[in-house]
């Protein structure tokens, strides 16, 4: 049961708050009644219930990693097998025609991009509009003090206004009435991206111009053509840039691929490198008997070499990014299932604390054997040897328990 009470700013003592000094703030108080043994046991079945979800789900990510790590292995190596080099990329080479080919050249688009309402414009394959609102937010913090048969909740809150690019609601906040937000940008955050992009005489499709993502900071030095947008030190409001009223946007802008002539004010042309399939005078993916689609394209100039293996690379920290990921959640997961038998003896201490030891360290074990199969089971149909070697190293660690339990067992009948 809760019980509440909030102490205002006008409060005694509510200069600084929870370490907060300046701002909108209070500090409401609550009380719940501690949990009994049986309560605290019904909230472990229901985290045994979550536990056994992310138990389950960690099996399915263990398994899928697998097949995708092995299936782009696979791919990456048909790639370097079938790779054709291009050494001019301004010429069309109808031989190779839906083929996989690796070529190397400047970007290049027909026309600049331009947002008419600020009257930016760049000759690049992107250009970003972000923006960002004046809004309020909420900050709190939370304190738990134990009182007999209850718990004090002292939850200190503040209100401050800050620029931020994703929306705030404020309808979510403790105090909504005096701290209301806008419920919709004013202006909408926009990537404008090049119709036609060459490399060569190549035309990129959508797939590879999805690739170029190396946003770089864009400081605009052209005045907006609309009179209620402001512009200062390289950002446009829609407000007052010095006293921003909540509601106010502000505007930035970045670009990707630069694309311009050798004469273009911020630089030279990005150079990049592509493996794609060509069809006719357009580069596209190339579906390959794994049935995985090859479409890359690098920053700088790399031969097709370097380019398999920063992919090969790449792919490789993925595989061990998730299988650590998957381990951790079915270790989580049995935790979870497993924390009743803590709850169960919680009022001893030192059984407790023994409890908790056995119970960590047969996670531990269970968890990595569990994870050494299920990985195992993905690299079954791709590599068997392999897969009977990791199934036989998981398995290690239970046959030697059960072998030296039954030594100890005949050693004690005799």
């Amino acid at each position: 049961m809760y019980r509440s009470r909030v102490r205002y700013p006008d409060d005694p003592g509510m200069h600084n708050v929870g370490g907060f000094q300046d701002g909108d703030k209070y500090t409401k108080v609550s009380y719940k009644e501690n949990p009994s043994l049986l309560d605290r046991i019904s909230q472990t079945f229901a985290g045994g219930l979550l536990g056994l979800g992310i138990f389950v789900v960690s099996f399915f990510i263990l398994f899928a990693n697998e097949g995708r790590a092995v299936q782009t292995a696979t791919a990456l190596e048909e790639c370097l097998s079938l790779v054709i080099p291009v050494e001019n990329s301004n010429m069309i080479y109808q031989e190779n025609n839906n083929k996989l080919i690796h070529i190397t050249g400047y970007l290049r688009t027909d026309q600049a991009l331009k947002d008419g309402m600020t009257g930016v414009e760049i000759q690049a394959v992107k250009l970003r509009r972000e923006v960002e609102m004046y809004q309020w937010v909420e900050h709190k913090r939370t304190r738990e003090i134990k009182e007999n048969k209850q718990t004090k909740i002292e939850t200190d809150f503040m209100y401050t206004k800050e620029w931020k690019n994703n929306l705030i609601s404020s309808d979510l906040f403790d105090n909504p009435h005096r701290h209301q937000n806008q419920r919709e940008f004013p202006i909408k955050p926009t990537t404008y991206v090049a119709v036609h992009t060459y490399v060569g005489s190549y035309y990129l499709k959508e797939g590879l111009k999805a690739k170029i993502e190396e946003f770089i900071s864009y400081t605009p030095k052209t005045n907006p053509p609309d009179p209620n947008i402001k512009y200062v030190d390289g950002r446009f409001y829609t407000g007052m840039p010095r006293t921003p009223q909540v509601g106010d946007a502000r505007i930035t802008y970045s670009y990707a691929g630069l694309s311009g002539p050798q004469t273009y004010h911020l630089g030279p042309p990005n150079i990049v490198s592509i493996i794609a399939k060509q069809s006719g005078s357009q580069l596209t993916k190339y579906q390959t008997q794994s049935e995985m689609a090859i479409e890359l394209l690098h920053y700088g100039e790399k031969t097709a070499d370097e380019m398999v293996q920063d992919e090969v690379d790449a792919n490789t920290a993925l595989t061990w990014l998730l299988r650590a990921g998957g381990w951790f959640m079915m270790f989580m997961g049995l935790y979870l299932m497993t924390n009743i038998i803590n709850r169960l003896v919680s009022w001893i201490p030192l059984v407790r604390t023994l409890v908790s030891f056995g119970l960590t360290v047969f996670n531990l074990t269970v968890s990595f054997t569990l994870s050494l199969i299920t990985i195992s089971l993905g690299w079954f149909y791709y590599r068997p040897l392999m897969a009977i070697a990791l199934i036989a190293v998981a398995l290690t660690p239970s046959i030697i328990t059960y072998i030296r339990g039954q030594r100890k067992s005949e050693d004690n009948r005799v």
